[in-house]
């Protein structure tokens, strides 16, 4: 009922203005440290060359080798970063720091692109 009340452009019930209103004294928004501290660049090193000139392609990548893709999967010059993965993970250094993004950033974004504005 209600949203076909303001789909209709009618009154509803009559309520106080906004400027009628109290005001409640509005919080300060404290940044946080993380929005001021810059991630370190991403420095990307030059795909690992196997010992007969090659990257490392689907048929010779390893579990202990950065399984970052290089270039269009359905391109034959298609391959991987193959450089030693960082514990757990199973890309490299630069590479993991590319693919995972801290929670808090990614949730804070979504927050901003929620809002709106009025």
């Amino acid at each position: 009922m209600i949203g076909k009340v303001h789909r209709l452009g009618l009154a509803g019930r009559a309520s106080p203005s906004r400027s009628e209103r109290p005001r409640m004294p509005m919080t300060p928004k404290v940044p946080s440290i993380r929005s001021h501290v810059q991630a370190a660049p991403v420095v990307e090193e030059d795909p690992l060359q196997l010992e007969d000139g090659s990257h490392a392609t689907v048929l010779t990548i390893s579990d202990r080798m950065c399984r970052w893709p290089i270039g269009d999967p359905s391109a034959s010059e298609f391959h991987f970063c193959g450089h030693n993965p960082k514990a757990g993970s199973p890309y490299c250094e630069a590479h993991a720091r590319k693919a995972y993004q801290p929670q808090q950033a990614r949730r804070s974004d979504k927050d901003n692109k929620g809002r709106m504005t009025g």
